[in-house]
């Protein structure tokens, strides 16, 4: 939708360009019949054989002079519609702050604390044991994740933004065997937990759900670590008593985001199922299996291995582990995009004016008629 403003702007420019033609075609009548009558009268003088031997070139420099004149007004809408469609990004990056960012999932992930302790001399020649804290990250074995996208639109003004309520079920198994560890000093299983990750807290919806074993756990904010894609989320403190050699773990919650949705596949076997009520995806990064796109939804489906990637099932909270090198992604993309269309056309204004005289002077160069006597 266009506002009253711009609607002023566009008849403003268009009567500006209807009166440069008409403008431009009576001073190229006027001149040409000019030069005529001086070639005619003073066949001797030197202006009337220019006009005489070349009358096109004249009116080529006339046609130049105009049409330049009359790319005044369309870079004056160029710069318009750059602001609006600047404003517009602006809209959707606020819209992104309140409703939920693009997110991305990171889960779910078993932590497990444990401490080292360092045998140190100092200058003086005494021992010390300093103490360490640090963090196992164990990822699963087997994770299926499945979530479906339901479209909607936030409007503000005249923009509007595409956003997303996705609802998220995933499952796993886990299979904790410690790596050797220097200097360790004691693992803490009794204080291990599972870490949901996610890009924007702000998108969680209501009543998140993590189970172990069909059991349900009591859900803690934040995931207490620091490796790339895993700062942020929510967390759920598992019983002391729980067997860490085999266990299975389901979640579920419902996600707001804006366009686009990511999965990290972290087991040595993920699946990720994403849906959406959306006609026209585009999927990036590591390209689904199978996909499906009707004329109103489509579906995808991936299908990853750990060996696609070069990082390990369990490291440590520490380690620089770059989790982006595969993700699955989909986005709910917009073909057609008001300010982008409206820009691409004003970027050809100076080919529809000039072409707009060049015919002319096409016409009577080839056809031998002259438009202007």
């Amino acid at each position: 939708m266009i506002d009253f403003t711009t609607v002023l702007v566009i008849l403003a420019v268009v009567l500006f360009l209807g009166v440069c033609a008409i403008v431009g075609l009576v001073c190229l009548r006027w001149l040409y019949g000019r030069y005529a009558q001086q070639a005619s009268g003073l066949t001797g003088d030197l202006s009337g054989k220019i006009a005489n031997s070349n009358p096109l070139m004249i009116k080529a420099v006339i046609i130049g002079f105009l049409t330049l004149m009359m790319l005044i007004p369309t870079a004056l809408v160029h710069d318009l519609m750059q602001e609006r469609h600047s404003l517009y990004r602006s809209v959707l990056h606020e819209t992104d702050q309140e409703w939920g960012q693009e997110q991305t999932l990171a889960a779910p992930i078993l932590v497990v604390p444990y401490t080292t302790e360092t045998r140190v001399t100092d200058s003086n020649g005494k021992d010390r044991i300093i103490a360490g804290q640090d963090k196992l990250v164990v990822l699963p074995d087997q994770l299926k994740l499945d979530s479906d996208l339901t479209h909607d639109f936030r409007e503000r003004s005249i923009y509007k933004s595409l956003v997303y309520t996705a609802d998220i079920k995933g499952s796993a198994n886990f299979r904790l065997d410690p790596p050797p560890i220097k200097n360790l000093q004691k693992i803490h299983y009794d204080q291990a937990y599972i870490a949901i990750a996610l890009t924007d807290n702000s998108g969680i919806g209501s009543s998140p759900a993590v189970r172990v074993n069909g059991k349900k756990l009591e859900l803690m904010p934040g995931t207490g670590l620091r490796a790339p894609y895993l700062v942020s989320g929510f967390s759920a403190k598992l019983d002391p008593t729980q067997d860490l050699a085999d266990f299975s773990v389901q979640f579920d919650t419902t996600l707001r985001g804006s366009r686009n949705i990511r999965a990290i596949p972290l087991g040595m076997n993920t699946e990720v199922n994403i849906s959406a009520d959306w006609p026209h995806p585009s999927f990036r990064q590591f390209l689904p299996k199978s996909r499906d796109i009707t004329n109103d939804s489509f579906s995808a489906t991936w299908e990853v291995s750990h060996l696609s990637r070069n990082y390990p099932q369990v490291f440590r909270d520490s380690d620089d582990i770059n989790l982006g090198e595969i993700i699955a992604e989909a986005q709910l993309f917009e073909p057609v995009s008001h300010y982008g269309t409206s820009i691409r056309a004003a970027k050809y204004g100076i080919m529809f004016v000039a072409l707009t005289y060049l015919m002319l002077l096409v016409f009577e160069f080839t056809r031998g008629v002259q438009i202007c006597t």
